[in-house]
């Protein structure tokens, strides 16, 4: 039974996924782009023993463009794209390189201790490493036996 749940629920993930990049795709058309348009950059999250680790695609931005915060059990990660130079009006025939604002929020699969985490950013790609929380052993309760 857990293996048709997980099937099913990554049916819809995948449905969803599709939808937003149609969505996208449609909404990228110049005509219809606006200003206060937020874009989502590609994200990866895994995790080791020890950390989660975040890998976000933001080619082309500049570091002091970025902002990270996180807090005990979520990351908010945003930024700005800025657009070349204008240029003479084109006539494309693909446009999926998304300028401007950009935002992502990333639900943690458990608690992160936010001292330790670590950022580095190399060849277009974002890297947050989050250290995992150290878990502490509950209170002791004593059980009454009825």
């Amino acid at each position: 039974m857990e293996d048709f749940e997980r099937d099913f629920f990554r049916g819809f993930r995948t449905l969803s996924d599709e939808m937003e990049s149609l969505i996208n795709d449609f909404l990228r058309r110049p005509m219809l782009m606006t200003r206060t348009r937020v874009w989502k950059p590609a994200t990866d999250l895994y995790e080791t023993d020890r950390e989660y680790v975040v890998r976000m695609d933001l080619a082309g931005i500049r570091r002091e463009d970025l902002s990270i915060t996180c807090d005990g059990r979520s990351l908010l990660v945003r930024g700005i794209r800025r657009e070349v130079a204008p240029q003479p009006m084109r006539n494309y025939h693909k446009m999926e390189i998304d300028f401007g604002p950009f935002e992502r929020h990333i639900e943690l699969p458990g608690p992160i201790e936010q001292g330790g985490v670590k950022a580095s950013y190399r060849d277009g790609f974002l890297e947050i490493r989050l250290p995992k929380a150290v878990e502490r052993p509950g209170r002791e309760v004593i059980v009454a036996i009825e």
